[in-house]
């Protein structure tokens, strides 16, 4: 990295006339005046005393100055070293006091700046040139508040042209460094927001459309004006893409913004969906659909690629498969039922195939039936989950990864190779059999990173369980996929011996169902099953649901030898009510790990009127994917480290805090990990554990959940959310209802019919 000043000299690209505009793409000779910090690469500079920079840039002047942030790019074989624009700015006219003081209060506060000018000729000057005698003569500023007050004027300074001209759009210092990041210069970000702030719904986490909207019509833009029409049309495709419907009736759309918007004329929606289909928008008129072209693309290209897959010569010798699995049957005792052979008899035909059951029906057997069939052959299991992945290893006892170590993850791929795997469409891994487990729990995105890197002639087996929640997000996979005639799926529905005796597993199966498994006047307290692995705790006042679920935490941790990570409360709400995720969670930890000298603990804001306390031996929940964090070893900080991933999902215990960051133990990666405060405060990555929604904990596996509903929760309750729910004990489960919540949610399904294209894409390609 080089942080220097430089004299604009020459536009390579666009052509010499072309107008630069903000926020363009463009390629530039540069004379560097100054080097602040980094060094000039040796064969940087031309024979004119230029080097090349490249990247999006602001509207510049020829030969004025400009700050830039500049990355190495690679040495081209013709054109030689140039660099890539991370930044790009002109220093900002400080001249006006008021500009001063806007600034000043963005990183000060109200009272610090009121005492600066009025003690000080010149506050601004003082803090530009570190003068800290003389910030110190300032009454109630000593010499670490004015240590401080220089930090954030050096850290903000960048970004504060931006600060300053985009005073009164409410957005905070971390959203404008954002945006500068984004755009590479913070005068491009005033003049993007300026021109249209609606851009901040699309470029900015946190900032959708109504937050926008306020901002834009604060500032005056019109109730119709066609940039909020086009971003309102926009919305409400992401909206419907991110609920798994990828396209919408054109009518439906039109009547949205219509009743809205307040009726915007005619002729401004159509104009705008116009100007939204030049910019790559989807539209078909014939059918009257519409589509974000990023998920029309995808969709795209799963079809082709399964279509790739599926229409291979297999690689394996499958005949005589039958003699095989009879030898496997003797070796294991035991024999497969009918169904079961057919989802071998599946696998060894099909190059792409589903086998889908409830829970207890075997299918992770049939599949490992099918594979030792096959003899030698190189494969390998995955699922999208940790919990799923070593849940898998213990059914079949072969090896098992998440998606993503399967794939190789690595951050520091994409900027060489465009893709964050080293297993890619490029880089196939080397297998003759892939298995993906609960793949109906995989979104669109990943699902393609997978079978685009799954090699022409390998057979994809995906497994599946239909009677879970589906899926949160866009598309709809397992659906389109199971019900496309040009995907075999073989479909297990026979318990097997040993599973009958799991109440479990019999009640699960009814409540898939959609059988009641209580009568309609039913309270107590009964233990079902001979295994006596299921424990329902009925009542009909949701009052007492709060209280239950307290006094079955404290029973099971202590059953479970007060073993924490074994021990899961499951409610379907994160907010609203006394049994949601964030009210049970300082309860659950009062129980578990209470208040003690001895232990260190810190205090977290999640909301102005909302705290959280996170304290040493505290089960901690991950909710935000984190690519670049480190492994805190041997009592030591070590930046030299390969970065390390955690995923939205994972759970692990508060070790240590330590400099204000937390050292939390994962067990799902046996690591002690660094986890900083700009992570779990201002991102919120993490939340406390006990307590946690059904869709987190889907495809993990606990030995005693506690699950819980009632009429608190009335929009989640559905029969899948039982059945998925009660599924993730692996010893005893713990059912606790409001008997009419309870046969509520058994009689109501989660499982819909969505807009997708995936069907209508295979079908194409097979015809053709």
């Amino acid at each position: 990295m080089l942080k220097a000043t430089v004299k604009i000299e020459k536009q390579m690209f666009p052509k010499y006339n072309a107008k630069v505009y903000d926020g363009d793409f463009a390629i530039l000779k540069a004379y560097v005046t100054s080097v602040k910090e980094g060094e000039l690469h040796p064969t940087a500079k031309d024979k004119y005393g230029c080097i090349s920079i490249k990247g999006n840039v602001c509207e510049f002047d020829w030969f004025e100055e400009y700050e830039v942030i500049l990355r190495e790019d690679e040495q081209h074989p013709i054109y030689g070293m140039s660099y890539v624009i991370k930044y790009i700015g002109q220093p900002y006219d400080f001249s006006s006091v008021d500009k001063q003081q806007i600034f000043l209060s963005k990183i000060l506060t109200g009272q610090q700046v009121e005492s600066l000018y009025s003690t000080l000729d010149n506050p601004f000057d003082a803090l530009e040139n570190e003068n800290i005698e003389l910030l110190c003569t300032v009454k109630g500023i000593g010499h670490s508040t004015a240590n401080r007050m220089i930090e954030k004027y050096q850290k903000s300074i960048d970004y504060s042209t931006a600060m300053v001209e985009l005073d009164g759009y409410s957005l905070s210092n971390t959203i404008i460094q954002k945006l500068t990041h984004h755009y590479g210069s913070p005068d491009v970000v005033v003049a993007k927001v300026k021109q249209n702030p609606y851009i901040l719904a699309d470029e900015v986490d946190g900032i959708g459309f109504k937050k926008a909207d306020i901002i834009a019509l604060n500032k005056g833009i019109d109730e119709h004006d066609p940039r909020r029409v086009e971003a309102f049309i926009k919305f409400i495709l992401n909206e419907a893409a991110q609920n798994g419907f990828s396209w919408v009736y054109s009518s439906t759309l039109v009547q949205r913004v219509r009743e809205e918007l307040d009726n915007p004329s005619d002729e401004t929606i159509i104009n705008c969906v116009q100007t939204m289909v030049k910019k790559g928008t989807v539209w078909n008129g014939e059918k009257g659909k519409i589509a974000l072209k990023y998920y029309y693309d995808l969709e795209y290209k799963i079809a082709n690629e399964l279509y790739r897959i599926a229409n291979a010569e297999s690689r394996l010798m499958c005949e005589g498969w039958e003699e095989r699995i009879k030898k496997v049957e003797k070796l294991q005792n035991w024999d497969f039922t009918n169904e079961q052979i057919d989802g071998i008899k599946m696998v060894m035909k099909q190059q792409v195939c589903v086998l889908t059951g409830k829970a207890g029906t075997g299918k992770s057997s049939t599949v490992l039936g099918a594979i030792k069939s096959l003899g030698d052959v190189r494969f390998a299991q995955c699922a999208l989950s940790g919990k799923a992945s070593a849940r898998l290893k213990e059914v079949t006892g072969y090896d098992a990864y998440t998606i993503h170590r399967l794939l190789g993850f690595n951050p520091k791929l994409y900027k060489a190779t465009g893709s964050y795997f080293e297993y890619n469409k490029d880089n196939q891994i080397p297998l003759d059999v892939l298995i993906l487990d609960e793949f109906s729990m995989i979104g669109g995105s990943l699902f393609l990173s997978l079978i685009e890197a799954i090699p022409t002639g390998c057979k994809f087996i995906m497994l599946g369980d239909f009677g879970q929640l589906p899926s949160i997000g866009s598309l709809n996979l397992a659906r389109d996929i199971t019900l496309t005639p040009y995907i075999t799926t073989s479909y297990l529905t026979q318990i097997h011996r040993q599973a009958e005796r799991s109440a479990i597993i019999v009640e699960s199966m009814k409540i898939s169902e959609g059988i009641q498994i209580t009568e309609d006047d039913y309270t107590g307290k009964e233990i079902r099953g001979t295994l006596k692995d299921l424990e329902i705790d009925i009542h009909e006042d949701k009052k007492e649901t709060k209280e239950k679920i307290l006094q079955h935490f404290k029973e099971k941790l202590t059953l479970s030898g007060n073993d924490i990570m074994e021990v899961q409360v499951i409610v379907p709400m994160n907010w609203r009510g006394d049994t949601s995720v964030f009210s049970l969670n300082p309860l659950l930890q009062q129980i578990y790990n209470p208040p003690n000298e001895g232990k260190a603990e810190i205090e977290l804001k999640i909301f102005k009127d909302k705290a959280t306390t996170f304290r040493v031996g505290d089960k901690l929940l991950n909710i935000q994917n984190n690519y670049k964090l480190k492994e805190y070893k041997e009592n030591e900080f070590d930046e030299s480290q390969e970065d390390i991933a955690i995923f939205n999902g994972f759970l692990g215990v508060l070790k240590e805090i330590k400099d204000a960051n937390l050292i939390v133990y994962f067990p799902i990666i046996d690591k002690d990990i660094i986890i900083p405060k700009s992570h779990w405060e201002r991102d919120k990555g993490l939340i406390l554990g006990y307590a946690q929604t059904c869709h987190k904990g889907q495809g993990s596996s606990y030995h005693y959940p506690i699950c819980a509903i009632d009429y608190s929760h009335y929009q989640m309750l559905t029969r899948e959310w039982v059945y998925t729910a009660i599924t993730r004990a692996s010893k005893h489960c713990v059912l606790i209802a409001q008997n009419s919540a309870l046969h509520y949610s058994i009689s109501q399904t989660a499982i819909e019919g969505k807009q997708t294209f995936l069907m209508e894409m295979l079908e194409d390609l097979y015809g053709n």
